[in-house]
C-alpha cells in the first residue's frame, strides 16, 4: 500500500494501480487497496470504476471519510449533486484514514528532507499542538519550493495556533489568492478572522464556503458563531441547527446551541444539546461543564458532581470543572 501511494505522488498510474492489487492479494479487505483503486480510476477518467472501488471500501468500512471525500467527487463529476452532497456530510462526520502504520516508513519521514516530508511532519505538528514547531516545518517548506495554496493555509493555520494573528491572515490571504474556491481554507481563514473580530470578513468568507459547499457543517458551525457575535441569536440557531443534522456529533455546534437556547430562555433545548455533546464525545468539556452548571441551578447536585468528576477524570487539567466540583462537594 506505501508503495502504491509513492507512486500514485509519482504520477505513475499503472504501477500504482499493480502495487494496491498485490496489496489485495495479500489482503482482499484491504479498504485502503480498494480507496487506492479508486484514486487511479478517477485520474485516469473512469468514474464508474471508481464508485464502484468506494462502494466496496465503503461496504468494509462504513465511516471510512477519505472514501466519501472522494466518492463525492466523482458524483459531482457524474452530475449527481445530492449524492455528492450526501457523500460530503458524511466525510465531515467520519474523518477516518487508512493509511499503512509502517514503523520503517515512520523512520524514513522522520529523516525525510524533501518538501512532502516536512509538510506532513508539519501537520502532524500542528495536530499534536506543537504550533510553533509545526510553523518551522512549514517555512522550511516555502523555502523549499513555490508555496501551493495548502502551504500558505498550513502556515496560517500554525500563526494563528500561536496567537499571531496578522501574520497569519497575511499567509490565509495568499493561499486564498492562490485557490480562491477552497473551501477549507475559506472556514479557517473566517475562523482566525473572528479571532481578531473581524466578523464583517469572516461572514463573507464563510458565505462563499457555504456557496461552494452547503453541507458543510463547520462552515455551518462558524457561520452561526458570527451570527451570534453580531447578537442575531436566531440566525446563529438556524445554522447550529443544520451542522446538527449533517453531523450529530459536532461538539461546537451542540455546545453553542445549547448557550444561545439558554440566551433564548430554552434551557430543555440547551440541556438536550449538551448531553448529545457528552454523549457523543465525553471529552466535550465545554458542554460537560454547561451541563453541570444548568443541572446544579436546578437542584440537581448529585448529577453535577458526577457529570464533573467523570470530566476531571478524563481532561484532568480542566481548572473551570475542578473550581466548580469544589463549590459542588461544599
Amino acid at each position: 500500500m506505501n508503495h502504491g501511494d509513492l507512486l500514485l505522488q509519482l504520477g505513475d498510474l499503472s504501477a500504482a494501480a499493480n502495487s494496491y492489487r498485490s496489496a489485495l492479494a495479500v489482503d482482499p479487505a484491504s479498504v485502503h487497496g480498494h480507496y487506492g483503486l479508486a484514486q487511479v480510476a478517477l485520474l485516469e477518467g473512469d468514474t464508474e470504476e471508481a464508485v464502484r472501488r468506494l462502494q466496496i471500501a465503503l461496504r468494509l468500512a462504513p465511516h471510512h471519510g477519505e472514501s466519501h471525500t472522494l466518492l463525492a467527487q466523482a458524483y459531482h463529476r457524474m452530475g449527481e449533486a445530492t449524492l455528492a452532497e450526501r457523500e460530503e456530510a458524511l466525510a465531515k462526520s467520519f474523518p477516518g484514514a487508512t493509511r499503512a502504520d509502517d514503523d520503517v516508513v515512520r523512520a524514513m519521514e522522520s529523516q525525510a528532507i524533501d518538501a512532502q516530508s516536512h509538510a506532513r511532519r508539519g501537520a502532524s505538528l500542528a495536530g499534536q499542538g506543537e504550533f510553533a514547531a509545526a510553523e518551522r516545518e512549514f517555512r522550511v517548506v516555502l523555502r523549499l519550493r513555490d508555496g501551493n495554496a495548502q502551504d500558505w493555509a498550513n502556515l496560517g493555520g500554525s500563526l494563528t495556533g500561536q496567537g499571531r494573528y496578522p501574520e497569519a491572515v497575511a499567509a490565509y490571504e495568499r493561499a486564498v489568492e492562490l485557490e480562491p474556491g477552497n473551501v477549507e481554507t475559506l472556514n479557517n481563514f473566517a475562523v482566525t478572522l473572528l479571532r481578531t473580530g473581524d466578523t464583517r470578513r469572516s461572514g463573507a468568507l464563510l458565505d462563499r464556503a457555504l456557496e461552494a459547499e452547503p453541507a458543510n457543517a463547520d462552515a455551518l458551525y462558524h457561520r452561526g458563531l458570527v451570527y451570534a457575535r453580531e447578537q442575531r441569536q436566531d440566525e446563529a440557531v438556524a445554522h447550529y441547527r443544520r451542522a446538527i443534522e449533517l453531523n450529530h456529533s459536532h461538539g461546537g455546534a451542540l455546545t453553542s446551541y445549547g448557550l444561545a437556547s439558554m440566551q433564548l430562555g430554552r434551557p430543555e433545548e440547551a440541556r438536550a444539546a449538551w448531553q448529545q455533546a457528552v454523549d457523543a464525545n465525553p471529552y466535550t468539556a465545554s458542554a460537560r461543564y454547561n451541563l453541570a452548571i444548568l443541572m446544579a441551578s436546578e437542584g440537581g447536585h448529585a448529577e453535577s458532581i458526577a457529570l464533573l468528576e467523570e470530566g476531571i477524570r478524563l481532561t484532568p487539567g480542566a481548572l473551570d470543572m475542578t473550581t466548580m466540583l469544589a463549590w459542588e462537594l461544599a
